[in-house]
């Protein structure tokens, strides 16, 4: 089984889960096809497949789009706020552009003296 075929079954596992009793499992499939995707794209979400980070966080991240009036395409550091992308300056994307792709601005670990 490949990474494709195996995102597929996890999301058809994913479906199956319906009752109340399942969201744990339905949890932890979600957890496994960004773990695969994660390697696929470089950590790149897909906002077609995957959907838009949680409504109640606040995040920097990376997103590709493409400007809704031509072909441009470029990706981007934008911050993530209650729903929507947006510049540092406050202005939301969506008036003119698509995000088509996002992934979050991952920090390394913080630096650590070396003791002798």
């Amino acid at each position: 089984m490949n990474k494709q075929a195996a995102i597929k079954w996890l999301k058809d596992a994913r479906e199956d889960c319906t009752s109340g009793e399942d969201e744990p499992y339905k949890e932890a499939l979600g957890i496994g096809i960004l773990a695969i995707q994660h390697q696929l794209n470089n950590g790149w979400i897909p906002v077609d497949s995957m959907g838009l980070p949680d409504k109640t966080r606040r995040f920097n991240a990376y997103v590709t789009m493409k400007h809704k009036e031509g072909n441009q395409v470029f990706s981007s550091k934008v911050f993530w706020e209650y729903g929507e992308f947006k510049w540092f300056n406050g202005k939301s994307l969506s008036d003119k552009w698509i995000v088509f792709a996002w992934r979050p601005e991952i920090l390394p670990e913080p630096y650590k003296e070396v003791s002798e």
